[in-house]
């Protein structure tokens, strides 16, 4: 990678939508709870202030300025605080009001530590104020990297100026504090790489688990889910009244013999398709080998209906003529052994229905 490209990258980052919305929304909430904090801080300064002007006959103008840089501050943290819950509120966020909240909130803080601080720099006091609130952003508030240069450049540059103005900056040493703000500007930037980075991790291993989640739950061939899957959803299907279906595919291993293991899949697959298509609203499972499982809370026996008692599944070689055998039983069960039950009454319909197809003794091919 040229140079050039390194800066763009650096600068510039490509940032995927799901990742960018993760990151609007962590630093939102970082804002949030930063402004409670702070107006918590500044409710105790504030009645820490009251009890000391009670005890003194009158107000200096050191105090009155005080007591307006703290109450100018409490409305920037409600204000700040309440846009940024509004925000939080809304299933979708926006970037483009995250970003104006975002800047609103960073100009806010940061012209109330200028003032702040230039009030203590104007009677030879250490200036604390802006450096803590710079020193928040960096730790606290992802920008992009050329955002941070504008607005973090922008407040170091503010305050010198307002000092330039009030002595020429004489009790400023420059290099130590362009130095300070190049640092300031550099962590902003690390810090947002940093978290960009980690939030891509995040959600690669969060996609990575449900895929895998996704395979453990799901048969590979025919994308039915599979017998761990319904192990978990047993518990949601206890205390309903629920009709069970064991369904196989009429002489399986005889067409597997016959026509290959290859052809055999593409049974199983259109199998699959014919179930789901029967039973869109229902459990499906592929319960083992040429065995399906379909648990129903419609108890109106779907399956009567002769129409599907057979399917046709061809490719450019061969037509075949797929029969499917079904044992049904239905109940309300309380507890896994009920459920166990049930699914075992279904699998011992399912042989006698096989049994007295197969031998001809006037049983229909659904129970």
């Amino acid at each position: 990678m040229s140079f050039n490209n390194r800066m763009k990258q650096f600068f510039t980052p490509e940032v995927r939508p799901e990742v960018q919305k993760v990151l609007d929304k962590e630093t939102l909430t970082n804002m949030y709870r930063i402004s409670l904090a702070v107006l918590f801080i500044e409710i105790i300064s504030l009645i820490i202030f009251i009890v000391n002007a009670i005890s003194q006959s009158e107000l200096s103008h050191h105090d009155i300025v005080s007591l307006v840089l703290v109450l100018s501050f409490m409305v920037v943290c409600c204000v700040g605080s309440l846009m940024a819950r509004q925000i939080l509120k809304k299933d979708e966020l926006h970037h483009k009001a995250v970003e104006i909240v975002k800047i609103i909130f960073f100009i806010g803080f940061t012209a109330w530590a200028i003032l702040s601080d230039f009030r203590h720099y104007r009677v030879s006091e250490q200036m604390l104020t802006f450096f803590a609130v710079e020193l928040v952003m960096v730790c606290f508030a992802a920008f992009k990297p050329w955002l941070s240069v504008v607005l973090m450049g922008g407040a170091y540059l503010a305050l010198y100026v307002v000092l330039m103005k009030f002595d020429g900056a004489a009790k400023i040493q420059p290099l130590n504090y362009f130095s300070l703000c190049f640092l300031s500007i550099f962590g902003m930037i690390l810090a947002y790489h940093d978290r960009l980075g980690m939030v891509s991790d995040r959600l690669e291993l969060k996609d990575i688990a449900e895929k895998y989640e996704q395979l453990s739950l799901h048969d590979q061939l025919t994308g039915l889910r599979n017998r761990h899957a319904l192990t978990e959803d047993e518990p949601r299907l206890l205390n309903h009244v629920l009709c069970v279906y064991m369904i196989d595919i009429d002489y399986f291993k005889m067409l597997n013999d016959r026509y290959g293991h290859q052809v055999g899949d593409q049974i199983l697959v259109k199998t699959a398709e014919v179930l789901n298509d029967l039973f869109p609203e229902c459990y499906i499972y592929r319960y083992g080998g040429d065995e399906f499982l379909v648990v129903s809370e419609n108890s109106e026996g779907i399956l009567h209906n002769n129409a599907i008692n057979e399917f046709t599944w061809k490719n450019k070689r061969r037509k075949i003529r797929v029969t499917l055998c079904c044992g049904s039983a239905e109940g309300m069960p309380v507890s896994h052994e009920d459920f166990s039950d049930l699914i075992n009454k279904s699998d011992a319909e399912l042989y006698k229905v096989k049994k007295a197809s197969h031998e001809g003794n006037g049983y229909t091919q659904y129970q």
